[in-house]
């Protein structure tokens, strides 16, 4: 987040007003995600051993996860980004096609269209 504001403080002469101020931040913050998703794709951040987090006294602490949570992350991941971004947008962050159009620099329909595809994909990887 912090870069994200950074970013739009150092842009702000480039905003022209064509869209709304948060759709203009929420690209930002868009690129920042792409741009930290390709540093990890080049450098792979080190495995820890073990599950859970190391306390002070480095003593386990076990985090679980739900089965349905962990196998609904790894299968977004093998969707396209194109469509898990689509679908993320949608049904987490709760935007509107049009906004989504607008980040992503697509069509409405564009949207709504791969909207469609990533739940078809969803459905049959879960299934």
């Amino acid at each position: 987040m912090q870069e994200a504001f950074l970013r739009a403080y150092r842009g702000a002469a480039n905003f022209v007003g064509d869209s709304a101020l948060s759709t203009w931040l929420y690209r930002i913050l868009i690129n920042i995600c792409h741009d930290l998703r390709r540093q990890r794709m080049r450098r792979p951040e080190p495995q820890e051993l073990g599950t859970g987090r190391e306390t002070k006294t480095r003593q386990w602490v076990v985090t679980e996860d739900h089965p349905l949570r962990l196998s609904l992350e790894r299968t977004l991941r093998r969707l396209k980004p194109r469509h898990s971004s689509v679908l993320l947008m949608f049904e987490v962050e709760g935007l509107k096609h049009s906004e989504i159009a607008a980040v992503l620099r697509i069509s409405e329909g564009a949207s709504k269209t791969r909207l469609l595809q990533a739940r078809r994909q969803l459905r049959e990887m879960l299934s």
